[in-house]
């Protein structure tokens, strides 16, 4: 049930908005709908947050089946991410900070790590896990779950090897 308002008081407010139309859906929103864009109409995106989102969503996909290095990055960030994420702790750093070189460095570790345990590159490995060497379960700090998260304790590995393997450090 809405809230009844005296109809001058109701076109006062109403004028006292501000709206904008969605160029994508149409939909009429207050400002709070929309993200901030000084080089937009009225300081404003141009679609909606809910459009935009859709927008970057279906770029994001399209982009991760097309180049394989925006998918290892991806891939990585996520890998560092849920290190953190499975012991209920926050990110404190940029993952490239965090792994302790460029992500081209870290790629070709990867890679070198797929070349050693399966004789092929990540590419023809097809499915793959970004492992830890020595286990995040080993961790009790977020400074050990950094220190395990440097790009030399990470390593490739097949989904059937990396589930086999578990918390186990050999």
């Amino acid at each position: 049930m809405g809230i009844r308002m005296n109809p001058k008081d109701r076109d006062a407010l109403w004028n006292d908005m501000e709206l904008l139309q969605c160029n994508y859906c149409g939909g009429i929103r207050g400002v709070g709908g929309f993200n901030k864009d000084t080089g937009g109409q009225y300081g404003y995106d141009n679609a909606c947050k809910v459009c935009r989102g859709v927008q970057v969503r279906k770029s994001m996909r399209k982009r991760l089946k097309t180049d394989p290095f925006f998918k290892f990055k991806h891939d990585l960030r996520l890998a560092v991410l849920h290190s953190f994420k499975r012991k209920n702790w926050n990110k404190p750093n940029k993952t490239i900070e965090i792994i302790g070189c460029s992500f081209e460095t870290a790629q070709a570790h990867l890679e070198a790590t797929c070349q050693a345990n399966y004789g092929c590159s990540i590419e023809e490995l097809g499915g793959h896990h970004i492992d830890h060497i020595k286990p995040i379960a080993t961790a009790t700090t977020e400074e050990e779950v950094v220190a395990l998260c440097y790009y030399t304790n990470l390593q490739i590995l097949t989904p059937e090897d990396n589930l086999a393997k578990g918390a186990k450090y050999d």
